[in-house]
């Protein structure tokens, strides 16, 4: 049986991380690239190594409060999953991360990837394992997301078109980040990706080589007013809705429905992957708007290790 120690990565090691990715199913929440443009500085990757050699990876985003440590999931998108080199065991490789990571932190968490439901390594060693959900559509079913809405999903589009809005592709994040901001001071959450974070993504998708595509879309009314808009994601497997956002002022007119209907429809026009993924399904507001789009429910696996002392601080919270 190979020996494998885990510990965080060097920046040294960055090309045979790079490496490790493009040998693998390059999974965009895989690509050090896209980790390293949605954390920045925050990044805090773990390496698996036997002797000397890279052989899977799992990244996290660093976050100090209160002098503690905590290392958190780190994609930008729903799941990243454990990175691991052809015909390595993937169990040795994760049972080295369960048992190394804990004692860098307080706290760690991270989303495994679609179809690792297996979470017995991490299990094993004394983290929790439990579902997280996510929805996916189908883009090149026959009449794409349309044919699947809900009878109140149909009416909103009815209304969104009826008004004359329309679903465009925008040339930059300039209109989103107006958006963005109104809807996260209306729904005061923080959120995980920074706007620089979001900046940069969008700029990796554009540039050539990456692997990776990006896309703004904008659902305009006539007057020219931007309603709703939303920043996607891709990779070769998946389409991914990585960010979203609302005019507060411009509620009720049917936009969101438009926007990811008619929007998704031009992103499978130009031969973007067929797998819509909603990133995320964990949420009650958020999840029933998305229902409406009639998706199907994906099982991911949530793991995460506490420390005693930061499992009591959670209970008492709660």
């Amino acid at each position: 049986m190979a020996t494998f120690a885990a510990r965080p990565m060097e920046p040294a090691e960055r090309p045979a991380w790079d490496a490790l990715w493009l040998a693998s199913h390059r999974w965009l929440p895989q690509s050090p690239a896209v980790l390293e443009a949605a954390c920045g500085a925050a990044l805090a990757p773990w390496g698996v190594f036997e002797s000397t050699r890279l052989v899977a990876a799992l990244a996290f985003a660093r976050e100090v409060k209160f002098g503690r440590t905590a290392l958190r999931h780190a994609a930008p998108v729903s799941f990243q999953g454990v990175l691991t080199a052809p015909g390595i065991d993937r169990d040795e490789a994760m049972a080295a991360i369960a048992r190394a990571v804990p004692g860098a932190c307080a706290r760690a968490d991270a989303i495994l990837g679609p179809g690792e439901v297996d979470a017995r390594p991490f299990a094993w060693n004394g983290w929790s394992a439990a579902p997280h959900y996510n929805f996916v559509n189908r883009l090149d079913a026959p009449g794409g997301i349309e044919a699947s809405l809900s009878p109140a999903a149909r009416r909103q589009l009815r209304k969104a078109r009826g008004a004359g809005l329309r679903a465009e592709r925008g040339d930059g994040l300039g209109e989103l980040e107006r958006l963005r901001a109104a809807t996260t001071a209306r729904h005061s959450f923080a959120d995980a990706v920074t706007w620089e974070g979001y900046q940069r993504l969008f700029a990796l998708g554009a540039a050539a080589g990456t692997g990776v595509r990006s896309a703004v879309l904008l659902a305009r009314s006539e007057d020219g007013a931007v309603h709703a808009g939303a920043l996607l994601l891709a990779d070769a497997h998946r389409t991914y809705y990585a960010m979203g956002a609302s005019d507060p002022g411009l509620l009720g007119s049917g936009a969101p429905t438009l926007l990811h209907t008619d929007g998704s429809a031009l992103l499978a026009a130009e031969g973007w992957p067929a797998v819509y993924d909603w990133c995320g399904a964990n949420t009650p507001g958020v999840a029933r708007f998305k229902e409406g789009f009639g998706p199907v429910l994906e099982l991911l696996m949530r793991i995460e290790w506490a420390s005693p002392a930061a499992a009591l601080w959670r209970r008492l919270r709660a």
